[in-house]
């Protein structure tokens, strides 16, 4: 079965189409742009993201980075054919992080409806004292168990493998597999959902690289 990425590595989404033999590589946010309000998609597929708030471009961990303050800046990235993920294949998310705090529960990634509510693929802590990276994909959680530290850059992934009615969802940290594989059913993502990286009153505070 083939593999499909998100990437945000700058953020990636690799997804695999069911059936293919090879990698997709679904949407790439280099987050290299160093000015402007659009954050482009060099994927081909033209998955740009639009800023929101007044993120900064800043030098990232490869490359550039945008710098959200934690209270009103996010990106949105608009539905796509091409980003219609689950259901359709294994896929993975991958990015760079580097928090300047944890203090509540941090929503990194997030698929969400017209109404504000949707699933989310990668957030940091859960709002206790629990900073752990952690996925929202299938409808549980998913905890990797790593605790990260505000200040310090980390490489996470999120991957999901097709099993019919039984998909398995790992997560990992700077290339490792942290805690159990959950093994879970996929919601669809039929309706046209946008994504984006934030959710309202859950922003990150820090850098996406």
């Amino acid at each position: 079965m083939c593999k499909k990425p998100i990437y945000l590595v700058s953020l990636v989404v690799v997804l695999s189409a069911i059936g293919s033999a090879s990698a997709d590589l679904v949407a790439h946010w280099r987050l290299d742009e160093t000015s402007g309000a659009t954050a482009y998609d060099s994927s081909g597929n033209g998955n740009d993201g639009t800023l929101n708030g007044n993120p900064q471009w800043e030098a990232g961990m490869i490359g550039g980075a945008l710098h959200l303050n934690g209270s009103s800046d996010y990106v949105r990235i608009p539905f796509s054919e091409s980003l219609r993920v689950l259901n359709r294949g294994d896929f993975t998310l991958t990015l760079w992080l580097n928090a300047d705090a944890i203090d509540k529960k941090h929503i990194v990634f997030q698929q969400m409806d017209l109404n504000g509510l949707g699933r989310s693929w990668l957030t940091i802590g859960n709002g206790n004292a629990d900073n752990a990276i952690r996925t929202y994909v299938g409808g549980a959680w998913t905890v990797s168990g790593f605790v990260i530290e505000a200040g310090e850059w980390y490489h996470a992934a999120v991957v999901v493998t097709e099993g019919g009615g039984a998909d398995s969802i790992q997560v990992y940290v700077n290339g490792e597999p942290q805690g159990n594989p959950r093994q879970d059913s996929m919601e669809d993502c039929e309706g046209g959902l946008p994504y984006r990286l934030q959710q309202d009153f859950r922003y990150l505070h820090g850098r996406l690289s």
